[in-house]
Formats: C-alpha cells, sequence, structure tokens
C-alpha cells in the first residue's frame, strides 16, 4: 500500500482512496510534532528534577544517623559505642 492512499474494506470490495496534503497540511504536522516533542521534553525534565530532588532529600536526611546538633561522639548520636568491634 503506498503511503498516498488508503485502502477501506467494504462488502467485498476495497476501496482505494488518493490522499492528498497541502504545504499547509505538512506544516501542521510538523508543529504538531514539534509541540508534543517539547512537551515531552518538559516533562521529563520535570520527573528527572523531581527524582533527583528526592534521592537528594534522602540522602542528606539518612546519611550518618545522628540527631541534628549533636556531635558523632556523644552518646545520643546513635553511633558505635568507643570499643565495640562490630
Amino acid at each position: 500500500m503506498a503511503r498516498n492512499q488508503t485502502r477501506t474494506k467494504t462488502r467485498g470490495v476495497v476501496l482505494v482512496d488518493d490522499v492528498r496534503q497541502s504545504p499547509v497540511d505538512r506544516d501542521l504536522a510538523k508543529t504538531t510534532r514539534r509541540l508534543l516533542f517539547a512537551l515531552l521534553l518538559v516533562v521529563a525534565l520535570v520527573v528527572a528534577l523531581v527524582y533527583w530532588r528526592a534521592a537528594a532529600s534522602r540522602d542528606q536526611s539518612v546519611a550518618l544517623g545522628f540527631a541534628p546538633g549533636s556531635s558523632s561522639t556523644s552518646a545520643e548520636s546513635g553511633g558505635m559505642p568507643v570499643g565495640s568491634a562490630g
């Protein structure tokens, strides 16, 4: 089947119609493709940014397990006691 023809099957008969496009139709299709690509790109960037920010905030909140404002040597820090082997 040629790209510029469409086929329609009816009761045992196949109708073949020529499809004609004007320059306006081609330009409109090109503009639509460009807009859809730009929209897809923006959505992908937003998803990547949200993922990156979520991963960055998750890394900071679980980094060492220390309470905010405490040092790593204090007893409340949640770190391992001095002298433990494991």
